[in-house]
């Protein structure tokens, strides 16, 4: 094999490492964050948003189940 052939080889070698050298540490940051974080880097709300919206479903979810018992 020819000089000139093994430097695209060698190229691609390197582009390839550093690649997945990228990927492992994107993948220890997913792992090292909690399930909250990991909801919230998916929804493009603020934080703030989010809690007052999970407080309120929580409320309602509260209040449903005393009606029910209530009625019963």
């Amino acid at each position: 094999m020819s000089e000139s052939e093994k430097r695209p080889e060698e190229e691609e070698k390197r582009r390839l490492e550093e690649e997945n050298e990228a990927l492992r540490k994107e993948l220890e940051i997913l792992r090292e964050k909690t399930l909250k974080e990991r909801l919230y880097d998916h929804v493009h709300v603020s934080v703030r948003t989010m809690d007052i919206f999970i407080g309120v479903m929580a409320a309602l979810f509260i209040a449903v189940i005393v009606l029910g018992l209530l009625n019963k």
